[in-house]
């Protein structure tokens, strides 16, 4: 028995070593190969080129092949991550994934063990982060925010979300479940509506004083109205940069139906609709805890974004960590295997099928651990209430 629990032990540490250098090895792997960081790069060449009156919403006028896409309020309030150097921004990437994992533990009481592995290597969403130097990290970090005043019962902190909402489509989706959930009143509900409406609509007054020039040329560009020049809008296809799953059922069906492929898309989204609802009736409906029926409201919400980025999967693995701490510390371990492959799977494929299928495959992990995660916590649930009875 004392050698068991000596290998136990073990295994234990050898394990929590191995997470441990999987948890600084890649920002490091970023910092010292003096690559990625093209959304960082973008934001600072943008606010030089403001600085010099001309529009940052033209990509000429960057030198890059990407174009600068956020309101220009963004450009003051990003000026202080250009400073130091090129590698600043992964610095307090990294610093931020430490405050946020702090909040969950500290604050919300998470599992230590879960929040770390999930945040930092869930779905390779820091990695991307890292990479990419793209604010999504922001993005997590006001989403955290939210939950801490949610949990708190406090209806000010609706207001975090508004200005992730005010840049990026998953936060302003987002805030639906919020106000839903914000108390058990419609007085309660309203005002969070209100709130978080005034907080959004203070931001796009804010951005028009500061110059309504670039007020104008900002919706411009991210309706594709600049010709020859990349924008969000123009991001249609599902891949290993734009994981949605509406788009990756709609491009499959296409390669299947060919002309048809309405009719897949259509069973696609029957499909999704029945799991929202099967989930809902069956798991969100019966849960007592806010906290936990605000987190599967948001797994299923993801399931219908028109636009979902790599360093957004930082909200997934973010909402995924209360439902996996009752699965328990083993199964969450073995269900993180199964999403650290994204990422490192794509790239050029001889076969377009094959590229197919390993561009995309945070979408097979996403919807495998959303359904498993229903029917183990369900079939958990049953048995609870079969020995109560």
């Amino acid at each position: 028995m004392m050698i068991n629990s000596t290998i136990r032990n073990l295994l234990k540490y050898l394990l929590l070593g191995a997470i441990a250098f999987a948890v600084l090895q890649t920002p490091l792997k970023v910092y010292f190969s003096n690559k990625g960081g093209w959304d960082h790069h973008i934001y600072c060449e943008a606010i030089k080129a403001s600085d010099k009156g001309l529009d940052p919403y033209i990509t000429a006028n960057l030198g890059f092949e990407l174009s600068f896409t956020y309101p220009a309020i963004f450009l003051e309030s990003y000026r202080p991550f250009c400073v130091g150097g090129p590698k600043t921004y992964l610095i307090f990437h990294f610093a931020i994934l430490l405050f946020i994992s702090f909040v969950l533990i500290q604050k919300l009481r998470w599992d230590p063990y879960i929040t770390v592995t999930w945040l930092f290597l869930g779905y390779n969403a820091a990695f991307s982060n890292y990479n990419t130097g793209n604010i999504g990290i922001f993005e997590a970090l006001f989403f955290v925010l939210f939950l801490w005043s949610f949990a708190a019962r406090k209806s000010g902190g609706i207001l975090w979300l508004a200005p992730s909402a005010f840049v990026k489509v998953v936060p302003s989706v987002m805030v639906i479940p919020a106000i839903l959930l914000a108390g058990d009143t419609v007085k309660q509900k309203t005002k969070a509506f209100f709130l978080f409406s005034a907080g959004v609509l203070s931001l796009i007054i804010i951005n028009f004083l500061y110059s309504p020039d670039l007020f104008t040329s900002f919706f411009r560009q991210i309706l594709g109205k600049y010709s020859n020049q990349h924008s969000p809008i123009n991001e249609i296809e599902s891949n290993a940069s734009n994981i949605t799953i509406l788009l990756f059922f709609k491009n499959l069906s296409e390669k299947l139906l060919n002309d048809f492929w309405v009719i897949g898309v259509l069973f696609t989204v029957l499909l999704l609709a029945y799991l929202s609802y099967f989930v809902w009736k069956n798991v969100i409906q019966n849960e007592s805890d806010r906290m936990l029926r605000l987190c599967w409201s948001y797994l299923l919400l993801m399931l219908w974004l028109p636009r979902l980025k790599p360093y957004s999967l930082l909200i997934v693995c973010i909402v995924m960590i209360p439902l996996l701490q009752k699965t328990g510390r083993r199964t969450a371990t073995w269900l993180l295997l199964v999403t650290i492959f994204h990422r490192s799977l794509n790239g050029d494929k001889s076969d377009p099928w094959i590229d197919f299928i390993m561009n995309n495959s945070a979408i097979y992990a996403y919807i495998g651990i959303l359904v498993y995660l229903v029917m183990h916590l369900r079939h958990r649930t049953d048995q609870v209430a079969g020995k109560e009875w």
